[in-house]
């Protein structure tokens, strides 16, 4: 009875895991082409497979002690890196996370149209800035249209 617990939290994990691969493919057969899309995810699962039938047993050879340590400093690092991100949006520094705007920059990524713009920190260039003929990089000037590829 204590593995159930264990058990249930997994699969719930799995069951996350899985949406957010089905919400890619959907994504990717809808703004692309299914056949492509399906091409990749039947390459992605032989590259698992492959992974786990290599690697799988092996990591029972790992002494658990280093195991927890190392998965435990990983999920540390990015829990770190999220909290940070969250900070810097309550404070303003960072904006706000805007699911409609990004939704439409990686569709139009996926059919081409727009590409990364070389810097410090390479940027998507909106391809609604484009159609408006404004600057796409927010307050404080930005990319222009010049720089969308046609």
């Amino acid at each position: 009875m204590t593995a159930l617990p264990l058990i249930l939290t997994v699969f719930v994990a799995c069951a996350v895991e899985a949406i957010e691969a089905l919400t890619i493919v959907l994504a990717a057969g809808l703004t692309r082409e299914w056949r492509s899309t399906f091409q990749g995810m039947a390459v992605a699962l032989a590259v698992l497979a492959a992974i786990v039938a290599a690697l799988g047993p092996t990591i029972t050879l790992l002494p658990l002690t280093a195991l927890r340590l190392v998965v435990g400093a990983l999920l540390a690092i990015f829990g770190l890196q999220w909290l940070r991100k969250a900070i810097l949006r309550a404070t303003g520094y960072k904006s706000l996370h805007d699911e409609a705007s990004a939704y439409l920059r990686e569709v139009a990524a996926a059919k081409g149209r727009i590409r990364l713009v070389p810097g410090p920190r390479a940027r998507l260039v909106r391809l609604h800035a484009d159609v408006q003929g404004r600057p796409a990089g927010g307050p404080g000037g930005g990319l222009h249209r010049d720089h969308v590829r046609r």
